[in-house]
């Protein structure tokens, strides 16, 4: 069986994101977020747990709680 790898699907806003590279990501979307800037939109980003960034134990709605509680997107 392949290993199944964390997929992060960016909103428009914040797909800028993309060219830090996978750990960079995963670090901005379990530490809280951007820093600043605007929210997301026109849809939240989004992380699909996989195996090489999540517990097993966390599920597509807890990812979902993390980027609705950022910042950015409590404003």
């Amino acid at each position: 069986m392949a290993r199944q790898r964390t997929r992060f699907e960016l909103c428009d806003v914040h797909r800028g994101w993309d060219s830090d590279g996978r750990y960079r990501l995963a670090e901005i979307f379990c530490e809280g977020g951007p820093a600043s800037g605007p929210p997301c939109s026109p849809q939240p980003c989004r992380a699909f747990p996989g195996t090489d960034f999540f517990n097993s134990s966390v599920t597509d709605d807890d990812a979902a709680e993390w980027v609705r509680n950022w910042a950015v997107n409590t404003r």
